[in-house]
């Protein structure tokens, strides 16, 4: 099986429209359609290798571990880990089958930055209140 006919397999079992998959990966549709005919802007003959970059997006768009599509498109992992975006759209890393860890989502991280945000100025208010309440007592001791 080539890497086109994974990916429409892939596609197509998830129920997905070509736009769907674009729109996900980042991609046109004209280029989605180019990955799934197995064609490539290289002219060499024969059915080239997919670049990692186009299994980067694929594992995107379906939201699947980077190594299964990397396997797919006939590459070995680099890592044992791999970054992927499962259907609840957190960001996942899989450090390997049984160890799985969820990234923030870019609300979260926003959420916390407030509250670092905050909790910075609150501490920048102490130590100005400190350094009027120490300028006062020296004040009061000459």
């Amino acid at each position: 099986m080539t890497f086109g006919q994974w990916v429409r397999d892939q596609r197509e079992s998830r129920r997905m429209t070509k736009t769907e998959c674009a729109q996900r990966a980042g991609i046109s549709v004209q280029r989605w359609a180019q990955i799934e005919a197995d064609e490539s802007s290289s002219k060499a003959g024969g059915i080239p290798q997919p670049s990692r970059k186009t299994a980067e997006r694929v594992a995107l768009a379906f939201g699947i571990p980077l190594s299964a599509a990397l396997e797919a498109a006939g590459y070995q992992p680099d890592l044992p880990s791999a970054l992927f975006l499962p259907d609840d759209g957190r960001p996942t890393v899989a450090l390997g089958k049984d160890n799985i860890a969820h990234l923030p989502s870019a609300q979260e991280l926003d959420a916390a930055m407030s509250v670092f945000q905050r909790a910075l100025a609150a501490i920048e208010e102490a130590k100005k209140q400190k350094e009027e309440q120490e300028g006062n007592e020296n004040t009061d001791d000459e």
